[in-house]
């Protein structure tokens, strides 16, 4: 009964904004409709959702806080429509197509006959591989300028992101040979199908920014000068999802922070000791891409750090069963 309430609701907001948009639009259950038509399907992806049951107990060690399942699987159900809206081919169009969670393990999609036939083959490829995962290995390159234009050749940095090639990634081997490149990190990150991982490479860094005094009148009158301290953080921070498509393909979600603290940094000397002023320079990276098993992308970050380096960023994805799982070390 509430899935069905839920439908009817959809459908009718669909239809509303459809309307208020003067959009002329034909919409049907009937799966051999024309190309053009959009179709409403309900999907039951309950057995699609792989939830980790685990109990986690509390300090005392004498109770447990047991697993919301009804609210994991809402939640699981609403990001598997997120993955089928961000890689369902023909893509979908906006304001007039679209993927929702309706319950926690039902889908409702109003979109074209082929595009169903995408959901079906996505689910069923998720159905059929089991428990799988993806080894997301990532190597932070700092590049002299000769060594990252031989790497980006005339797109230099016009182009930040791009697919991984042989060439490439035979130039990224070669750039190691260069006295003025190297490697800052090379993480590796196991995640499960259609989870979020994080990678953090962060440097941290502390700031005498100014003073505070306290005065005592009792017993005898004295001053405390106390420094206040400020962290500012450097670094990378990589979040990234990858989801198992058709064909042993991988439809990868990324998402970069890059925080640089510009430098020289600013010191000013006052009656209590010196102070330092500073800044960060972050930016900010969201991309979709899909990629055959072990393929790669490059990010080029834009700007220099101290050392009039570039940062580049190697990232590639291998799919793996839970029996081959290797052992990372942490």
């Amino acid at each position: 009964m509430t899935r069905c309430f839920s439908c009817t609701f959809f459908f009718f907001i669909l239809l509303s904004c459809l309307a208020a948009q003067d959009q002329v639009t034909t919409i049907t259950n009937d799966m051999n409709a024309s190309d053009n038509t959009l179709v409403l399907q309900i999907y039951d992806v309950g057995n699609h959702i792989r939830l980790i049951s685990k109990a986690v107990k509390s300090g005392t060690g004498d109770h447990e806080e047991k697993i919301d399942v009804a609210d994991e699987m809402w939640k699981h159900t609403e990001n598997l429509a997120d993955i089928i809206r961000d890689f369902i081919q023909p893509p979908l169009v906006e304001n007039r197509e679209e993927v929702k969670a309706i319950g926690a393990s039902s889908l409702v999609a109003l979109v074209r006959p082929k595009q169903h036939e995408w959901i079906q083959s996505f689910l069923e490829t998720r159905r059929s591989a089991g428990d799988v995962q993806f080894l997301v290995e990532l190597t932070y390159y700092a590049l002299s300028p000769g060594a990252f234009n031989r790497l980006m050749g005339e797109k230099g940095s016009k182009v930040a992101l791009t697919i991984a090639d042989e060439k490439s990634k035979k130039l990224l081997d070669e750039c190691q040979k260069d006295k003025e490149s190297c490697i800052l990190s090379a993480p590796r990150l196991l995640v499960n199908n259609g989870r979020k991982g994080i990678i953090s490479i962060i440097n941290q860094i502390a700031l005498i920014t100014g003073y505070e005094v306290h005065v005592y009148v009792e017993p005898t009158k004295n001053s405390i000068v106390d420094p206040q301290i400020e962290i500012l953080q450097e670094g990378l921070i990589i979040d990234v999802r990858a989801s198992l498509l058709q064909e042993n393909n991988i439809g990868l979600n990324l998402s970069s922070k890059n925080m640089m603290i510009q430098r020289p940094i600013e010191e000013i000397e006052t009656v209590h000791g010196p102070v330092a002023r500073a800044a960060t320079k972050t930016v900010e990276m969201e991309t979709m891409a899909i990629l055959k098993d072990t393929g790669s992308m490059i990010y080029a970050i834009p700007g220099k750090d101290k050392d009039n380096k570039n940062h580049v960023i190697l990232l590639t994805v291998k799919l793996v069963q839970e029996k081959e799982l290797p052992d990372l070390e942490f």
